[in-house]
Parts: structure tokens; sequence; C-alpha cells
């Protein structure tokens, strides 16, 4: 074919309109958690209030625990997988597929909503400290800590907002150490290593009444923390969902039935700050 003959072809295949066949976007698969039989929730497992372990090896106790239980219910699902969690892992969890949802302890601030999605908050704690029944009296608040060695979780908002506190150049092994979990914090505390422990309030709670002729909760609260439910954000589309169903555990009293019956007489300091979920 000589070369005018091909111009003159594809000339006319252009103005016939040969398309290409229409490409269908790819369809996504659903990603709702709700109906999901069996539902993995990571908490974050220790001798406190919010979640512990009782009897059955298998199951969790605690406030924790029963907010996660309360809130698979109501989506559907017939069996909670339990899965233990450290502090600094619960982005990791959400963001490998490992747990569907996050009930830690969870601290709901602009930082991690860039990683993951939260649903609640469904309780209102405050950092606070814990420190030895020796030190009452010389331990009394945020400012004691200056020259003091403060033990925290690695990967919390506590050490973050202490080293606000206090300042970058007071973030030294003498002044913050960081521990896998607030249960080696407690135990160093006690074996005098630290100084005091500083976390949420409705963790050390949990810790004075077991401990109470060596350890003290100060009881002067420095934050106000929302804690909430952790999602990875491919599940965004759920936290409508378990806001509404949260708002129904706070309205119908199941909420405050399980903090009365987790934190006893240390319950109304809980119970005064009614969480909104959103």
């Amino acid at each position: 074919m000589t070369l005018l003959r091909l111009i003159a072809a594809l000339t006319v295949l252009t103005a016939c309109g040969a398309t290409t066949p229409e490409t269908k976007p790819t369809e996504q698969p659903s990603h709702t958690l709700v109906g999901k039989t069996t539902l993995t929730i990571a908490v974050k497992i220790g001798p406190g209030l919010m979640e512990y372990v009782k009897d059955d090896p298998s199951s969790r106790s605690g406030f924790d625990a029963d907010v996660a239980n309360y809130v698979a219910r109501q989506l559907g699902a017939t069996k909670i997988a339990w899965k233990d969690v450290l502090t600094k892992d619960r982005e990791e969890v959400l963001q490998n597929g490992s747990a569907d949802l996050v009930v830690a302890t969870y601290t709901m601030n602009e930082n991690r909503r860039d990683i993951v999605s939260f649903a609640g908050p469904y309780l209102i704690v405050g950092q606070d400290i814990l420190i030895r029944t020796a030190d009452i009296g010389k331990i009394t608040g945020l400012d004691s800590l200056k020259n003091r060695q403060t033990c925290a979780s690695q990967g919390s908002t506590s050490a973050q907002r202490l080293v606000q506190h206090f300042g970058a150049a007071w973030d030294t092994p003498d002044h913050l150490v960081r521990e896998n979990s607030t249960i080696v914090c407690r135990d160093g505390l006690l074996a005098g290593r630290y100084d005091a422990v500083s976390t949420d309030n409705s963790i050390l709670v949990g810790y004075a009444a077991q401990h109470p002729e060596q350890l003290h909760l100060v009881g002067q609260p420095f934050t106000s923390e929302e804690i909430g439910i952790g999602l990875a954000n491919r599940h965004a589309a759920d936290v409508p969902k378990i806001n509404e169903i949260l708002r129904e555990m706070i309205r119908s009293g199941e909420g405050a039935k399980s903090i009365r019956k987790h934190f006893g007489p240390l319950a109304d300091s809980f119970l005064k700050n009614v969480p909104k979920p959103r």
C-alpha cells in the first residue's frame, strides 16, 4: 500500500469514529464491619480497671471490654476475637488489618486522625500522676515532676504532653523514661526505679486501688482527654453507625452502669463529664 493510500485509510477510520471499548471502573470491595460475624478487637491488657483477664483466658473484662462487647453486639457480631496490643502498636494493628477495632484507652487527637479513624468519645479522662505513698506531699502536681524521673508508655500522648510542658531539653532519661506499657512503669514505681507514672487517670485509679498501701493517685488531672474507638480508614464509613451505638449506650445508662461496676467509689469523677460521640 502506498503512503497516500495508507493516509486515506486512516482518515476514513477516524471519520467513522473508531473507538476503543469503554473501561468500566473497578468495583471496590465492601469494607463495612456491620454484620461481620467475628470482630477482632484489640485491647490494652493490664491489671487496671479498663481491660483485664478475669477467669477465662480467651475473654476480657473491664470498662473498655464492656464497651467493645456492646458495640460488637450492636454491629451484628456473634463472636469477638480478642487481641492484646501495646500503646505504640495501636495504629499498626489497624493499618495492617490484624484488628478491626481498637478499644484501648485510645485518646482521640488530630495527629492520630491523620492515620486512623475514630468513633466516640465514650469516656472523658484526664492525665494524672501515680506516686508512692511515701511521696505524698512531696509530689503534688505536674510541676513537681520537673526534677523527678517519670515513666510513661512509649507512643503515648502522656509522654508527649510532659515534653510539651517542660520543653524538649527536659526530655532526657533522667526525667522521662518510656516503657512498652504502663504495667512496666507501675512495677518500676513499686520497685523504686521511678518517682512517678503519668497517664490517664482511668488507668492509674486501678493501680492505686490494687496497691493502696504502696501507691497513691495525686488526683490533680492536668488535661482533658477524649477516649474513642479506633478504626482503619478503610472502615471510616462505619464511624456514624458506631457513634450511634455509643450514644445509645450512654443514653440507656449501660455506660454508667459499667463505670460504676469497675470504678466503684471513684466512678463519679468520670460520670460528671458525659461524653458526646460525634
